[in-house]
């Protein structure tokens, strides 16, 4: 059964099998069945020095979940809650019928600390504080006349909220977040001093650029780059082409008589005419070529071959 107490927003107790259907604002405690927690003494004396032991402590203890933990510290003591997030927010979205009526949420170990007697929570559950652990034990090993609904009135609302949103920066305190963000901004600073010190190099090397191609009457676009490229590209393998077919020429063995009348190259083929002294000599000739040498196209006039070699 749900307790109820008015307040700024409602203070309400919940244990996992509560049903809330009534629309309001709620700052709502957590029954110890959502969280684990435990008293111990650490070899530390801050809190957040104790929370990084946390995941230690409980370790081997807790079932399969992604657990967080806070630190209460309590005299020369550390009191360290485990909770997992994703399953107490599921849990949270069965018990309300509209989650955004939760204003607050709190663990019952911080809101009813105040708790010294055994405290019904209804006929079956009731709270009880056993060396200063807030527990849920079963109604019927209590004999008691306080309910729930008698200390609600002076629960510690306001401090000690639970976080539940994705993103838990426990484990950092205000300190430490003050550095971080200075050593952030002293890296921004960084980064801003490089930057500009890059733009004035490259400002310096575009100027620098624009002398040069005025002095050497170079050609200013990337469109007049690739159109000297494309020609210089062309005549490069028309060039290659025809030092090819030359070599080729001075290693055939030509008879006396014979002779090359000319040589005409262009990028897609050579031409080249030479005098002969049978028409025997055609065949004798093109097997001289090598294979990477096709001739296309042989013909004879009299005496003259001639051949269409495609490179």
């Amino acid at each position: 059964m749900t307790k109820i107490f008015k307040n700024k927003n409602k203070t309400l107790f919940v244990s996992k099998a509560d049903r809330v259907l009534q629309r309001g604002s709620y700052a709502v405690i957590l029954s110890p069945e959502f969280y684990w927690v435990k008293k111990v003494k650490l070899p530390v004396k801050r809190e957040r020095d104790a929370l990084k032991l946390a995941p230690s402590i409980y370790e081997g203890f807790l079932p399969a979940g992604e657990f967080s933990y806070e630190v209460r510290k309590e005299g020369e003591d550390f009191i360290v809650i485990a909770y997992d997030k994703k399953k107490v927010s599921a849990v949270l979205d069965e018990v309300f019928l509209h989650k955004k009526d939760i204003a607050e949420v709190y663990f019952a170990q911080d809101a009813l600390a105040q708790i010294e007697e055994c405290t019904a929570i209804d006929s079956k559950a009731a709270l009880s504080n056993m060396d200063g652990i807030i527990i849920q034990v079963p109604r019927a090993c209590t004999n008691t006349q306080q309910t729930l609904n008698d200390v609600l009135g002076a629960a510690l609302i306001g401090k000690r909220k639970v976080k539940l949103s994705s993103f838990d920066n426990t484990l950092l305190s205000s300190g430490d977040i003050k550095i971080i963000a200075s050593i952030v901004g002293l890296l921004l600073m960084a980064f801003l001093s490089e930057y500009i010190v890059y733009k004035k190099a490259l400002g310096d090397l575009e100027t620098k650029r624009a002398q040069i191609i005025v002095e050497h009457d170079l050609p200013r676009t990337s469109i007049q780059l690739k159109s000297i490229k494309k020609s210089l590209l062309k005549k490069f393998k028309t060039q290659k082409a025809l030092r090819d077919v030359l070599f080729t020429l001075s290693k055939i063995t030509l008879q006396k008589g014979e002779y090359i009348q000319s040589i005409e190259e262009s990028v897609k083929e050579t031409k080249v005419k030479i005098h002969v002294l049978s028409k025997q000599r055609e065949g004798e000739i093109k097997k001289m070529f090598p294979s990477s040498m096709r001739i296309k196209e042989s013909q004879m006039h009299e005496n003259t071959l001639s051949l269409r070699i495609v490179s």
